[in-house]
């Protein structure tokens, strides 16, 4: 505790030092992600430890929020087949399966696809497979794919760029791609070094918006409440569409 008040007491005398310490606790957790965790595993610890919280009111509302933003793009009926990267725990495939004639469920961990598969078992349009989305091989076109919490664990911005430039090729013609990323605290973001890491929900939209194989068809901020924190995420939700 003493350790902790000490740390303290500095970090508010000196200037720019608390900005300082803080900006060296992101660096270093982005780089153990980057350079040291094994992505299905610890994908896996993630789900069963409950740490993203899929079930909780605020990621519903994210969800209701989405579904909202979809209807809208997609005449009434059903919104054709989907592609979900990322499905983690089931909840949000349950919505499209309610809404869509097939629904491709994909994940990296195994937790997250059992999990999956036995949540959707009484819908006969979801079929659930493993996937990296950095190495995605799918002979099938969907209407709709969903990358919703998964792009900003690709490591790197480099490596963001070639995986979104292969996602057109999954899009049917009149398609949509739905992306939901978080952005990075803004007291490193910006930062030229954060691109070695990983890519923020603002660079992701600017990258693809600027392609001429994508359309920005709607971009949004969203604020949601960290269970537990008083601190809240800052996310992005944005609609891209095939360029004609």
């Amino acid at each position: 505790m003493f350790g902790d008040l000490a740390v303290k007491t500095w970090l508010r005398r000196i200037p720019g030092l608390a900005d300082a310490y803080h900006r060296a606790r992101i660096f270093s957790s982005m780089a153990y992600w980057r350079w040291w965790v094994d992505p299905g595993r610890q994908n896996d610890r993630s789900i069963l430890t409950d740490e993203w919280h899929f079930s909780a009111p605020e990621t519903k509302a994210r969800y209701a929020r989405i579904l909202e933003i979809v209807s809208a793009m997609r005449p009434a009926g059903s919104w054709g087949n989907a592609l979900e990267l990322g499905c983690a725990e089931g909840f949000f495939t349950q919505e499209l399966a309610a809404r869509c004639s097939s629904v491709m469920a994909c994940d990296i961990s195994q937790v997250a696809r059992s999990r999956t598969a036995e949540r959707c078992a009484s819908f006969p349009n979801v079929r659930v497979a493993a996937c990296d989305v950095e190495h995605l091989d799918l002979p099938d076109r969907f209407d709709l794919v969903f990358a919703m919490g998964v792009l900003e664990f690709i490591r790197g911005s480099a490596r963001f760029e070639r995986t979104a430039l292969r996602l057109p090729k999954i899009l049917n013609p009149e398609g949509l791609l739905i992306l939901n990323a978080c952005r990075l605290p803004g007291i490193v973001r910006g930062r030229k070094w954060t691109g070695w890491m990983a890519c923020d929900a603002d660079q992701m939209v600017d990258f693809l918006s600027h392609q001429k194989s994508w359309r920005l068809l709607h971009h949004e901020f969203h604020t949601e409440p960290r269970a537990g924190s008083a601190a809240a995420v800052e996310q992005v939700i944005a609609v891209l569409g095939k360029a004609e």
